[in-house]
């Protein structure tokens, strides 16, 4: 069968950029936003879609995100690996191209115009363990190796409860409490670091740059 159009053969450079544009418009991948609720019961974060779908998983839903896609936090208390997590060692993780968002309400399904970080408070602790003991909590509730750029958003945001008490002087364990960050260049709005300690730098936040060899 064939199909004939007439406009864009009277035309034919018209047509190519045409067909150019709609060929860019359906190859571009599609945004996908991941919610994340402290009642979600979604096991898998990579679906969790909507609100009626989300995950209690955090770090889950930032990882199964690419480049372009956002992550909406409900206001909550979220610690690294879980509630049950005791390993001090964990922490969040920032990611390339991903946006997260807290200051999400907890009742219905609130849009991006609804979000208001200052009502509805999303914290990210790392009051492991031993609940209100900074022992055991963990060393960094966010930690940023090298290699983030600007594209890494995290907004909205509590950061709490860090307690970067590790072995060796000016070490990643020891410093940056509520975040560490070194060689990289994330980007941070409206968020709150509150009662994170370090036994050297940063009981907040700290960033450290690569030697060079």
């Amino acid at each position: 069968m064939t199909l004939t159009l007439p406009f864009l053969t009277r035309f034919p450079v018209l047509a190519v950029s045409l067909l150019l544009l709609l060929g860019a418009n359906l190859l571009a991948p599609a945004q996908t936003t991941r919610y994340v609720f402290t009642t979600g019961t979604n096991t898998n974060p990579a679906s969790a879609t909507s609100w009626a779908t989300s995950t209690t998983n955090l770090q889950g839903a930032i990882d199964a995100s690419v480049a372009g896609d956002q992550v909406w936090v409900a206001t909550g208390t979220y610690k690294p690996g879980g509630n049950a997590n005791t390993n001090r060692d964990i922490s969040f993780a920032m990611k390339n191209g991903v946006s997260i968002l807290g200051g999400f309400a907890a009742t219905g399904s609130p849009t991006l115009t609804e979000r208001n970080p200052a009502s509805f408070t999303t914290v990210l602790s790392g009051d492991i363990g031993a609940v209100g003991d900074n022992a055991d909590n963990s060393l960094h509730v966010v930690y940023n190796p090298g290699g983030l750029n600007a594209s890494a958003l995290l907004d909205g945001v509590v950061i709490t409860g860090g307690n970067a008490n590790g072995n060796g002087y000016f070490s990643d364990k020891s410093s940056g409490g509520g975040m560490y960050i070194s060689d990289s260049s994330p980007t941070l709005i409206n968020c709150r670091f509150m009662n994170n300690s370090a036994t050297d730098l940063g009981g907040g936040c700290t960033t450290e740059e690569a030697l060079p060899p």
